[in-house]
């Protein structure tokens, strides 16, 4: 419980440093709607983690609406906390944490392909593409199988993806297989 609280508090200050930096020096928006790559790497160094957690706090930020799209003061294209982040700020710190939890555990967008690329060109944060309907719902299954471990008990280390994954594969054999690979990356993101 201790862990669980250590990293809620760890996310909401990241995505407070995160929108707070944003909002005096928003990074401009790609054409295509996206963050540039050189952008999440100062994300990420700002934030002091790496380029997927700093993915995941951007994306996280956008889901719950907190992050938009806008215009700068030389109204060119820029990456800005909406009117919704100061009300969200004002809120008490379990209330914030919920806000960030929901929208990530909702949000449909494919968050572990940030970084990776798309044939010849990087794969954005923020950039359009990236939704997936059935991400939500695996991401919940995923997480709704832990829930049938004993009180005080953990994945084994090693093993314990790897068995919860076929634990998956045998409830839903109709599902396709490249879906299973994500479960890592679910378990890790909610780690974080």
């Amino acid at each position: 419980d201790r862990t669980a609280a250590g990293a809620a508090y760890e996310f909401l200050r990241r995505t407070e440093m995160l929108l707070e930096a944003w909002a005096t020096h928003p990074p401009g928006g790609l054409r295509s709607g996206g963050l540039a790559v050189r952008d999440l790497r100062a994300v990420a160094t700002l934030l002091h983690t790496d380029p997927a957690g700093a993915a995941l706090v951007v994306e996280t930020a956008h889901a719950a609406q907190l992050l938009a799209l806008g215009m700068n003061d030389d109204l060119d294209s820029a990456w800005l906390p909406t009117d919704a982040y100061d009300a969200w700020a004002a809120r008490p710190a379990a209330d914030r944490w919920l806000v960030l939890a929901k929208a990530w555990l909702e949000n449909p967008r494919l968050i572990s392909a940030i970084g990776g690329r798309d044939g010849d060109k990087p794969i954005n944060a923020l950039s359009p593409g990236l939704e997936r309907t059935w991400l939500a719902a695996d991401r919940q299954t995923s997480l709704v199988e832990l829930l049938d471990l004993p009180l005080g008990h953990a994945l084994a280390s090693g093993t314990g993806i790897a068995s919860l994954v076929d634990r998956l594969r045998w409830r839903y054999p109709r599902r396709p297989a490249g879906r299973f690979d994500l479960v890592g990356s679910h378990l890790d993101q909610a780690a974080l």
